[in-house]
């Protein structure tokens, strides 16, 4: 029976394998608690801290809530907790090899010429980071495959997990069988007998 895992769910998952300390784990969960549909952090970095340290009495700096964020980010799916589209992209790119042709043009464009980047001003773009129109085409359809939503439709996607129908125990020298109640039906009697 397949089991529906959610995006938070593996997300924390995945903190739990890095090595955070027990403050830094509480971080990065009221973080990923705070995720929207898309895969972005709407809240800001402040709100996150006031609720770390609200809850659970630490005291902590926006400091330490960027860092755990910044790490979160590189989860996967790479860009997630991304508080903008620029941010997302440039999270994405940043986790790409060096070796991918055009990353460090499109991180120039991304992070130098972003508002000519988002009007599609491609001499603009070209006179803010000295690139020519091969390297600026090369950088733009790299930003074009890159995931500007990377929670979109991921917040529940199906796992596949065998549930077994029961399960044998050794008891001594004898054997219990025992029925997986997720795929027993509910039996009720009926009070009249």
């Amino acid at each position: 029976m397949p089991a529906m895992s959610s995006l938070a769910e593996s997300l924390r998952d995945q903190v739990g394998l890095l090595d955070f300390d027990d403050t830094e784990a509480l971080i990065a969960d009221q973080i990923i608690g705070s995720i929207d549909e898309d895969g972005y952090l709407r809240r800001p970095i402040a709100s996150v801290l006031d609720d770390v340290m609200f809850n659970y009495g630490l005291m902590i700096t926006e400091a330490d809530v960027e860092r755990v964020l910044a790490r979160s980010q590189r989860l996967d799916p790479v860009g997630i907790a991304a508080r903008d589209l620029r941010e997302c992209l440039l999270v994405q790119l940043e986790a790409m090899s060096d070796e991918v042709d055009g990353r460090e043009n499109a991180i120039d464009m991304v992070r130098d010429a972003w508002k000519a980047f988002t009007m599609k001003h491609f001499d603009a773009i070209m006179r803010k980071t000295s690139m020519d129109e091969y390297d600026l085409k090369e950088a733009f359809d790299l930003v074009q495959s890159l995931d500007p939503k990377p929670g979109e439709g991921d917040f529940a996607f199906q796992t596949n997990y065998i549930s077994p129908d029961f399960t044998v125990e050794r008891d001594g020298d004898d054997f219990r069988f025992l029925l997986n109640g997720l795929n027993a039906p509910e039996l009720r009697v009926n009070r009249h007998y």
